[in-house]
């Protein structure tokens, strides 16, 4: 795998049931020198999913002695899912946690979850969606560990350019199907494809809080240009575009971008703005589209941005088109749905971009 060559190897400690809990970990990290990550055995969820005291104990902090500790979640059901995410983040600190798409269990396999969940991709895609939507509102990074097809590694075509849609922030790939349980050689071929083929083929949208000139200017353009934007209270916003590295990026034509609505807002009762700075000084007023996720606005540069809101009169309703965080089918372009380091009120941003125009500064 000479794509591979001088690459750092990370070691990772994984996950297995009844055997790696924390006092397993623990004792790794004290007397080997530690994994750079370790996993916990799967929290496996249900409707009505509340933490075994045995669950408690294994993602309880003060009990976890290694600094890099992923809870890893088995599950078919995306509400189910999001439930187990959020009380991980909310109750226990935690802003990462890893999808079981890899066990090849026959016990788990006919639930249709772990890599028995892979032979269903329609319906795999539509849970990624839901979750990445629900976990970037929340700020939790989503990671996926995946075995490479139910019967065949042909599967893992459909099943990447899948996970593609979506800013994992790894994947873990066991390169054997299901089939093959812990038996057979891991095909490195397919291994290989995987590594080639994924990664930052994603792009990532960080949304803060303007500075203070980059507010001002957006005031005095809204003075310069006599617009009437009269009672409207305004939320400043700086939009930056980086790959999964990090690295900034440019782009070329027009790309969509959607902004959660400002805080205490909704689209029943507001009417709203998006203002937007242009390099060349002139401001843009837009009347966004108002979708389910948010504020959508198409433009063609990331200058400073502002939402500017006011309580609507009792008979006007702003509506736009229905736009979904995902496509099926073909998927040029391709929509992708993440709230990141919101300093203030949060915004959920989606972007609409042909990652072959994508340009990377470096």
């Amino acid at each position: 795998m000479n794509s591979m060559a001088g690459k750092r190897v990370k070691l990772y400690a994984a996950p297995m049931e009844g055997v790696t809990g924390y006092i397993y970990r623990n004792i790794i990290d004290d007397c080997f020198g530690g994994a750079d990550r370790y996993f916990t055995p799967f929290i496996s969820t249900n409707t009505n999913k509340t933490f075994t005291e045995q669950e408690r104990r294994d993602i309880d902090s003060g009990n976890n002695r290694p600094g890099d500790v992923i809870p890893q979640i088995l599950s078919n059901n995306s509400c189910d899912c999001i439930k187990v995410i959020r009380a991980l983040h909310d109750e226990y600190g935690y802003d990462e946690v890893n999808l079981n798409l890899g066990c090849p269990s026959p016990t788990v396999v006919t639930k249709h979850k772990g890599a028995g969940f892979l032979a269903f991709p329609d319906k795999l895609d539509s849970f990624l969606n839901d979750v990445f939507v629900a976990a970037g509102k929340d700020g939790v990074r989503v990671s996926v560990k995946t075995r490479t097809g139910v019967e065949s590694h042909d599967e893992f075509i459909k099943i990447l350019d899948i996970y593609n849609q979506y800013p994992l922030s790894e994947l873990i790939v066991h390169p054997r199907v299901q089939k093959d349980l812990y038996k057979n050689s891991p095909d490195y071929d397919i291994f290989e494809y995987a590594y080639a083929n994924s990664g930052n083929v994603y792009l990532r949208a960080i949304p803060k809080t303007a500075g203070q000139s980059e507010a001002d200017r957006i005031r005095q353009a809204v003075a310069n240009q006599n617009m009437d934007l009269e009672n409207m209270q305004f939320v400043y916003y700086e939009v930056e575009l980086v790959d999964a590295a990090g690295n900034p990026l440019t782009f070329d034509g027009n790309i969509t971008v959607t902004f959660a609505y400002p805080e205490g807002t909704d689209a029943q009762t507001y009417t709203f703005k998006v203002l937007h700075l242009l390099k060349s000084g002139v401001l843009d007023v837009m009347d966004p589209y108002v979708i389910s996720d948010g504020l959508s606005v198409e433009v063609s540069e990331l200058s400073p941005f502002a939402i500017a809101y006011k309580e609507a009169a009792s008979d006007v309703v702003q509506t736009g088109e229905n736009v979904s965080s995902t496509q099926t089918g073909d998927r040029a372009p391709v929509v992708i749905l993440m709230a990141l380091i919101a300093v203030s009120a949060a915004v959920l941003l989606g972007i609409t971009y042909s990652s072959k125009n994508r340009k990377s500064e470096r």
